[in-house]
């Protein structure tokens, strides 16, 4: 299913120095204006990618690719061919760029993964949610099997036992976010609730009911009345694919 997974890079891996370097080539000779309006973000934002203060989260990121022509994965990683639709010669490595491999066309999709864990127990605290790598999928697995589009796929990982034996801790999850703060069919979703990520299986119930089990016996279950959910608890996202080491 995925071909290629990116060099494994320190937490925060845009290495901020290096990602600045790499957007200055993406600038060239624009001005910081100009570019920052192209990409619909402030001119202080850019200048701080730039000092290295701070980085762009995904969806500025594949605008900057969009409007730079230089690939989503070589941005973040400076892997792979540095512009789209460079071919294999010289490149070293397959792209990871916004949703293509090097002389492949769309044929693969580049799916984040970030540095939060979602518990399957008692929660993880979301400190910093940096992209750490890339994973490359066939889009049209992704479009037929999992009915989903790449745009609204990333991936995080499990911690606890609360989902044990459907997910072990270390899992990868494949978490679809089009279905943020809904729930159209009974599944496995990621939650957030006061400040912390957990994974459970919802189902819904009848009086508008959603009942939240965890697969380990171990565990209770929870019946909330969707008019009852405190402000602070979301439906982040409903996992389509899991993946584990052997």
């Amino acid at each position: 299913m995925f071909v290629k997974v990116l060099k494994e890079v320190p937490k925060g891996v845009f290495l901020l120095e290096l990602f600045s370097a790499r957007l200055r080539n993406a600038i060239g000779d624009e001005t910081n204006r100009a570019f920052a309006d192209k990409c619909s973000i402030s001119e202080g934002a850019l200048r701080n990618y730039l000092k290295g203060h701070t980085t762009p989260d995904l969806d500025t990121l594949r605008k900057i690719s969009e409007v730079s022509g230089y690939n989503l994965g070589w941005l973040a990683s400076g892997e792979g061919a540095t512009k789209r639709g460079e071919g294999r010669e010289g490149a070293g490595a397959p792209a990871a760029g916004s949703g293509e491999l090097q002389g492949q066309d769309d044929r693969y999709c580049s799916i984040p993964l970030y540095d939060v864990t979602a518990s399957a127990g008692s929660g993880s605290l979301v400190d910093q949610e940096n992209i750490v790598d890339f994973l490359h999928f066939k889009t049209s697995w992704v479009k037929t099997t999992l009915l989903a589009s790449p745009n609204d796929l990333c991936l995080i990982h499990v911690q606890g036992d609360s989902m044990i034996p459907t997910l072990d801790p270390g899992d990868m999850l494949l978490v679809d976010i089009r279905h943020r703060n809904s729930m159209t069919i009974d599944g496995i979703y990621v939650l957030q609730f006061d400040g912390t990520l957990l994974v459970k299986r919802l189902q819904r119930l009848l009086s508008n009911t959603i009942e939240i089990t965890s697969d380990n016996p171990v565990y209770k279950p929870m019946s909330v009345r969707l008019d009852d959910l405190p402000t602070d608890f979301t439906i982040v996202g409903r996992v389509v694919w899991m993946g584990r080491r052997v």
